[in-house]
């Protein structure tokens, strides 16, 4: 006989779960046809004191601080495939209130104070729940985001502030990568106790599955305190026969003839025909058959491990024969119609039953369906549908009262009027009111679905039938899925059932749902636009390519064509001459090709000459260009080069631009740039240059070294183009970082803005696009500007050619090595040619930059401007000795109390270093922008940018690159500094808050301020090494070294005649400050660090790439693109945003308004708007004077 079971023994023993803080049970209950329901249920309490403040026992950490960063104070996730059928296994397991729609179903209570900020935080939970569980929760948008208000109810505690959302994907996969994560939440995570037999290919291998996971605040009356609990269910529905099948060959095999059991009552019964019997044993199994293992024992952590544990409960008669091993109690319910029997295991013993064939005479009732809901589609056609639901109430004595929900996709457009509820059969005589109530949310397109509820109530013995029609959106063709064909997934409806009790008389929720549909949805043919767009792109590049070349080609006489152009025409067509000629004699000879100045005409040379000295230009021109004969060959094996040093400036060094001889253009563009004098620097380089000699100069940042190269090298360039109009790059500028060479690029074009014609200038740094490169290269810009890596990429894809390059710059050389370039740089050598005038501009003389010269240079004159270079004249250098925590109090201090003037750089030790200090600097609303090797280049120059024009006050900088690095540092940092190269203007200050690890990288980083005879500070936190590790939350590895750093860098300061003086700030009044640096240090955790560094990468990502091109053509939208933005990743305590009077020192009470410290800069429309406002209302002059309304006091 079919063994019939009851699900009552899981809602029996789900009341004992609140007793104990950690409980698990295995129930398993035998289903017609062969078939076994086996439900895992795992429940878990914490306090909501220790949940607060994530002191987790058994709760899942992962969780809950997912649930707390975005607010949810009551969460049901569900994960569903397959359909229940509830005509051959009956009632659902846990009424349906543990099942979900097929694919996956949220729903949540978030507190918030509006409608946008509930919703801001449903997107935080849905993608905090994608990443933890492996599925697609990002995609439940506004679109799929629905808020029922007669559907749903708290299970728990729910507070008055908190808003309901409900999101649903129907078309979700759900597998083992789901189940993965579900079994990391659990206390014992799969290793022992009834977790152990959750084997992936088991479970989905069934025929019908249920994951769930219930977050709910309660108060039980037997606690003292409220609980936060987490249940945690899997509910699956197992073939026997099919999961008894080896795993590693589960292909079935046919039974044998002579074990084949017919049916002989049929009239089709013959020899050879064979139809199978019902089942009228019970099918024998066990754990290990199901499951393919034993049970692992119990799980340690279970509170309920005593005598009267049970961990494992078997839903089926007491006469059914279960063989248990030693390991196990068992224990049977008193007699009834409902039967079952439970196991008190021993712990760290492994458990197996196993249950033989029987027959059974005993038929037990499974319980049956209160309501049956069918759902279809109707109607044909593209344009509109109709939906059919029909209802079945199978009781004949009691109506039934329901909540009815429907989500709809915006792309489905019901018509409310046509909704119509009818009966269309029943054995009920009296009229009825079929539907009592309804709340209708219509949809917007691209914005939000369509949501309906219906209060209905359905007489006994009925069956209702519920249609309504509607109309079909036409999508874009970049909405539709790659398998558009397949159909769009719509969700399934949900009834749940009112007023309905449990047997011992207590209100329950039942909860029924359809099955998911597929609406079909016009969808064009993408094969034809395909073809379509193929041939069109095919038919213009063709009609293109003759249309352009007559576009940009200009025909010209012969008598136009410049000089050496016409000689190298020439040339050509007069080798082609011989070699045709001896190829028609059948002569196999070399022809020497004749040299351009065989060919010139006579009386060319003459004019040449004339031409020069008309333009006071002491120039000689013979057979070939003139400047060219003054470059140099690269260094031979024989060659034993000769070095010129000019140590000391010159007697009479140039006072103005004009005694270079330069073009008149050029001279315009440096007057606009406003160059007066010639700086040292520039004023012995630039001659040297001119006359085609290698130059090495070496002067310490911002000593004007990027103009004394690139003003002679646009005169070079002006100096050929008067005798050549050829394409064709000449110039080659390296640099070591992408800033740098932005910088680079836009000095190239300041002064060549008015011979933009004749100078065109490329940054081969800068993030384009192939195509757009390849454009920019096809037309040979006069310079190209790049790191190593980046030109050694471009010479390798075959993109650039360096053949006809006469002048290479360095910039930057002692640092292009260190920055691990010197493979990049030794094959790029190979690439030029012979004769290249180099430059090499330096800071500083180190082994990396005679390397440097070997390669390029030949008698190079050395340019040495004196030491006072390096120098730090306008620089007051001061150094704080404190302990690692009082760095942070110290600098919370100084710009609290506004304690320094103008724009400040802090340099910090790492990446991580300088989120920490941005985030512990907005706890007290200090804003600040963050500048690292992580950011995308477009956004390090325009946070460079910005701070320069005064839109920020204080920068934050990682100074990766002053770390001791090997010669092969990573790819993605090695074109990223900030302390040499980076030109940052007008900053008063720099704070060294982790001191570097030279002495050198001290000198650079100081000379970002006091430049171009300004004044500057210097301060430095240096670590007693006494106090090192004293405070590990805020300790760096290099603090260990602060002191022997300090020494060096006070000798080498001496040595200049510069002083490093100590400052002593009156810790007695920085104290009252302490407690709250401490609040504030505790809240910036490395977890707050972590998310605020990738947040910042992708936002700056976003901006740098996907809005550059907007950028490009609305410039002025760039001051909507701020950096100092508070991450969001921290909670802001507001009281640490304003500081009392009674914390302020007593000296400072009275002079901290004179302290002149320039604010982060206003909006000046805002106040514009403000001053016009109070015009209008007649209260400008009022407000002033009202003490209501101002806080000045005289």
């Amino acid at each position: 006989m079919v063994a019939r079971l009851s699900l009552l023994t899981i809602v029996f023993w789900a009341s004992v779960a609140l007793a104990t803080d950690y409980y698990e049970r295995l129930t398993l209950t035998p289903l017609p046809l062969g078939s076994l329901l086996a439900s895992f249920d795992f429940r878990s309490n914490e306090t909501a004191a220790d949940y607060a403040l994530q002191n987790f026992r058994y709760f899942p950490r992962s969780l809950g601080q997912a649930l707390q960063h975005s607010s949810a104070n009551e969460l049901h996730l569900r994960f569903t495939t397959g359909r229940w059928d509830p005509q051959e296994w009956g009632q659902r397991p846990w009424h349906g209130t543990k099942e979900g729609g097929t694919g996956v179903e949220l729903w949540a209570w978030i507190e918030a104070e509006s409608e946008d900020e509930a919703f801001d935080n449903w997107q935080t939970l849905t993608q905090s729940l994608s990443g933890l569980f492996c599925a697609s929760l990002n995609f439940v948008d506004r679109t799929r985001t629905t808020k029922p208000v007669l559907s749903f109810e708290p299970s728990g505690q729910a507070q008055a502030t908190t808003y309901f959302l409900h999101g649903v994907l129907p078309g979700e996969v759900v597998c083992t990568e789901n189940l993965t994560p579900f079994l990391k939440l659990l206390p014992c995570k799969g290793k022992a106790g009834i977790s152990s037999l959750l084997d992936g290919h088991k479970v989905f291998d069934a025929q019908w599955q249920s994951m769930s996971i219930d977050v709910v605040p309660t108060c039980p009356s037997d606690r003292d305190q409220c609980i936060v609990q987490i249940s945690q269910t899997i509910d699956v529905v197992l073939d026997i026969q099919r999961s008894k099948r080896p795993r590693d060959n589960p292909i079935p095999r046919p039974v044998p003839e002579d074990q084949l059991v017919c049916d002989e009552s049929k009239d089709y019964h013959a020899r050879d025909t064979c139809y199978p019997r019902d089942l009228v044993d019970e099918l024998p199994w066990s754990l290990s058959d199901i499951f393919g293992r034993p049970m692992q024992g119990i799980c340690p952590l279970t509170d309920d491990d005593g005598p009267e544990g049970k961990h494992v409960c078997l839903n089926v008669p007491h006469d059914r024969i279960a063989l248990v091993g030693p390991s196990a109690f068992e224990v049977k319910t008193g007699p009834g119609v409902r039967q079952s029997r439970c196991y008190q295991l021993m712990a760290r013993e492994p458990f197996d039953f196993e249950l033989p064939q029987q027959h059974l005479s005993l038929d037990y009732p499974l319980g049956h369906e209160v309501i049956r809901a069918e759902r279809t589609m109707t109607g044909h056609g593209a344009a509109s549908g109709g939906m059919r639901v029909l209802f079945t109430n199978p009781s004949p004595v009691h109506p039934i009262d329901f909540v009815y929900f429907e989500s709809l996709p915006w792309f489905m457009r019901p018509y409310l009027h046509t909704l119509h509820a009818q009966i269309i059969q029943t054995e009920f005589p009296f009229n009825w009111k079929l539907i009592k109530d309804i709340y209708y949310r219509p949809a917007i397109d691209r914005q939000r679905g369509t949501q309906l509820e219906l209060v209905m109530s359905i007489p006994p013995a009925t069956t209702l039938m519920l249609t309504y029609d509607f109309d079909k959106a036409i999508l874009r063709y970049s909405e539709y899925p790659p398998d558009a064909n397949r159909g769009f997934n719509v969700g399934p409806a949900v009834l749940r059932l009112l007023n309905q009790t449990g047997s011992d008389g207590s209100a329950k929720d039942v909860y029924i749902r359809t099955t998911s549909l597929l609406l079909p949805l016009p969808t064009p043919d993408f094969s034809m636009p395909y073809n379509v767009i193929i041939l069109t792109s095919t038919v213009m590049a063709l009609a293109f390519g003759s249309i352009f070349n007559l576009l940009v080609r200009r025909f010209v006489g012969a008598d136009e064509v410049a000089p050496g152009k016409l000689n190298a025409v020439a040339q050509n067509l007069f080798g082609l001459a011989v070699k045709l000629r001896d190829r028609v004699k059948g002569k196999d000879q070399k022809v020497e090709p004749l040299s351009p100045g065989d060919l010139v005409p006579s009386g060319t040379e003459t004019a040449m000459a004339k031409e020069d000295e008309m333009d006071g230009k002491q120039i000689t021109t013979a057979k070939s260009h003139s400047y060219l004969d003054t470059m140099k060959r690269k260094l031979g094996a024989d060659d034993a080069p000769t070095v010129q040093v000019t140590s000391e400036p010159s007697p009479s060094p140039p006072n103005s631009f004009e005694t270079f001889n330069l073009d008149p253009r050029l001279l315009q563009a440096v007057a606009k740039a406003q160059y007066a004098t010639p700086t040292p620097v520039q004023a012995q380089t630039i001659p040297h240059a001119l006359e085609g000699k290698d130059v090495l100069a070496h002067s310490k940042t911002g000593s004007g070294k990027t103009a004394a190269y690139v003003i002679p090298a646009i005169q070079s360039l002006l100096r050929k183009k008067a005798v050549s109009t050829q394409k064709s790059t000449s110039v080659l500028v390296l640099v070591p970082t992408r800033e740098l060479a932005e910088q680079v690029h836009k000095s190239f074009v300041q002064f060549s803005e008015f011979c933009a014609k004749d100078v065109r200038s490329v940054n081969l740094t800068q993030r384009v696009s192939e195509a757009v490169l390849q454009a920019l290269l096809s037309h040979s810009p006069d310079v190209v500007v790049s790191t190593p890596g980046r030109l050694q990429q471009l010479l390798a894809a075959g993109k650039l050619s360096l053949d006809n390059i006469t002048n290479l710059i360095i910039d930057e050389a002692d640092l292009v090595l260190s920055y691990g370039y010197e493979d990049d740089v030794n094959t790029i050598s190979t690439a030029l040619p012979r004769g290249v005038q180099t430059f090499l501009m330096s800071a500083t003389l180190s082994e990396d930059v005679d390397a440097l010269k070997r390669i390029f240079c030949r008698d190079p004159i050395i340019v040495r401007v004196q030491d006072k270079g390096e120098k730090t004249d306008g620089v007051t250098q001061y150094v704080v000795k404190c302990a690692e925590d009082e760095k942070f109090l110290l600098l919370f201090v100084i710009f609290k109390l506004r304690l320094v003037r103008g724009k400040c750089i802090v340099f910090v030790e790492d990446v991580d270093r300088s989120y920490r200090v941005k985030l512990f600097l907005e706890q007290f609303a200090i804003k600040s922008c963050v500048l690292n090797s992580e950011l995308p280049i477009n956004t390090r120059l325009h946070t460079v940018q910005e701070f320069n024009r005064g839109i920020y006050d204080i920068l934050i900088a990682a100074d990766d690159q002053e770390n001791p690095l090997p010669k092969k540092t990573k790819k993605g940092h090695r074109d990223y500094g900030v302390s040499r190269g980076i030109d940052f203007t007008n900053v008063s200050c720099v704070l060294n808050f982790d001191l570097p690890h030279t002495s050198k990288a001290y000198t650079h980083r100081i000379g970002r301020t006091g430049r171009a005879g300004s004044s500057g500070i210097a301060i430095s936190f240096v670590i007693p090494r006494d106090q090192y590790l004293k405070h590990k939350p805020t300790s760096i590895p290099s603090a260990r070294h602060d002191e022997k750093v300090l020494a060096k860098v006070i000798a080498r300061q001496a040595a200049k005649g510069q002083e490093v003086k100590d400052y002593n700030f009156d810790m007695a009044q920085v104290n009252s400050f302490r407690y709250r640096m401490n609040d504030a240090l505790r809240a910036v955790t490395k977890v707050a660090i972590r998310e605020t560094r990738a947040k910042e990468i992708k936002q700056e990502l976003i901006k740098s790439e996907k809005l550059r091109k907007h950028f490009e053509e609305n410039p002025e939208d760039l001051a909507h693109l701020r950096h100092d933005n508070l991450s969001g990743k921290v909670r802001v305590q507001g009281h640490l945003k304003h500081i009392p009077d009674y914390l302020l020192p007593a000296k400072g009470k009275v002079k901290i308004s004179d302290v002149g410290y320039v604010g982060l800069r206003k909006d000046e429309n805002e106040k514009r708007r403000k001053r016009k406002n109070a015009r209008v209302l007649g209260r400008k002059g009022r407000g002033k004077n009202d003490p209501l309304k101002s806080f000045k006091r005289k």
